[in-house]
């Protein structure tokens, strides 16, 4: 019987394996499916065939629309797990991501299988056009994991004035590019990649406007870097985070001023000046709806159950007959308190907008950011 050198025997098998774990990915367990697609794409995805995987390497497979289904899905876990803020090096070899799947563990205790199986989801659920369904719609917004709620949360503020005006920000080219008015600029880019999809935020059924949204905001906030700052993927300029009010400018073209709420925490005001920065407050935020701005807030730690820590809202309303503010959390879930409605329990969130009463607002919440419009520059 004639016998074949062990590295190509080796070498065999590999492929067989390849062509076994492509065929089956579909029946597989969502582990399996994993390895079977980093096995599949590995070596496509290793451009310099060194065997380990690069930062460079994975950012520029991220925006390869060759990598589709599993393949971007897979992707997608490893630029997920590999981002410097989960604090801890993952490896970036064929064994090593297999170990991770296998059950070795992943950083912050993630689940490889759990992620694989969101990223699946998220890639078959996004329909490719545009605007699917019509205006682009708030309820229909989440935010994805790139912790780029900063950016998100003026998108909404705007969605919530005008819809129509959002979409009036987005065309399709006639090579199938997609150009966004950011601010005083328009951004093109490419449709984004399944990878990318599987990164980024969903709009549910309504169309791929959110993904495109938030990557050429990714292209226009790199562009405000210096070198050696800029990054190479789109998205990675939104994953390090930012602030709403300076982003509420960015996107909107119009200049944006601040409402600090520190008077309100903790002994810093007596009562009569809390209530006196409370009235201000009220003035302010009749006035900005009723011209129609936009408006940003922001929590650092609050204490109400249902509110998320270091995170951006967009302010989509007040009412001064039951002196409510309404607020939206760009992850649009949903909240049901333990209890009462109140401040033991907290409030009712869905869709991510949830009414608080004003003077508990303003003890949870760090500031507020208005948009100034041209025609009220200059006022009170």
């Amino acid at each position: 019987m004639l016998k074949l050198p062990r590295i190509l025997l080796s070498g065999a098998l590999w492929l067989a394996t390849i062509l076994t774990s492509a065929a089956t990915a579909d029946d597989a367990s969502p582990g399996a499916a994993f390895v079977a697609a980093v096995n599949h794409s590995f070596p496509r995805w290793d451009s310099d065939h060194d065997g380990v995987l690069s930062a460079a390497e994975i950012d520029t497979a991220l925006g390869d629309p060759v990598f589709t289904g599993d393949a971007g899905a897979a992707l997608a876990v490893i630029k997920r797990l590999s981002r410097r803020d989960v604090g801890q090096e993952i490896p970036k070899t064929v064994d090593g991501l297999s170990a991770l799947a296998a059950g070795a563990t992943a950083p912050r205790g993630r689940n490889v299988a759990a992620l694989f199986t969101d990223a699946r989801k998220r890639i078959a659920r996004t329909t490719r056009e545009l605007f699917a369904t019509g205006a682009p719609a708030l309820e229909s917004l989440r935010q994805g994991e790139m912790g780029n709620c900063f950016s998100l949360a003026p998108l909404g503020a705007m969605l919530s004035r005008d819809a129509g005006q959002v979409r009036a920000m987005f065309r399709q080219n006639a090579d199938g590019a997609f150009t966004v008015r950011i601010g005083k600029q328009e951004v093109t880019v490419a449709p984004p990649t399944d990878a990318e999809v599987a990164l980024s935020s969903s709009s549910e059924s309504t169309g791929l406007w959110s993904n495109v949204y938030e990557k050429a905001a990714g292209v226009a906030c790199n562009q405000l870097r210096k070198e050696p700052d800029r990054v190479t993927a789109p998205l990675d300029a939104l994953a390090r985070g930012g602030s709403a009010g300076t982003m509420l400018a960015f996107i909107t073209g119009h200049e944006m001023e601040r409402f600090t709420l520190k008077w309100a925490k903790g002994a810093n005001a007596t009562a009569p000046e809390f209530a006196a920065k409370l009235a201000e407050l009220r003035a302010k935020l009749r006035a900005a709806f009723a011209a129609h701005q936009c408006v940003t807030t922001g929590t650092l730690k609050p204490a109400l159950p249902g509110l998320r820590g270091n995170h951006a809202y967009g302010v989509i309303g007040y009412d001064a007959a039951t002196d409510e503010i309404r607020v939206w959390d760009p992850h649009g879930d949903t909240f049901t308190p333990q209890g009462a409605a109140g401040a033991e329990s907290g409030f009712p969130r869905e869709d991510g907008i949830c009414a608080l009463p004003l003077p508990i607002f303003v003890t949870q919440f760090s500031g507020l950011a208005f948009e100034i419009l041209a025609e009220n520059r200059g006022q009170d």
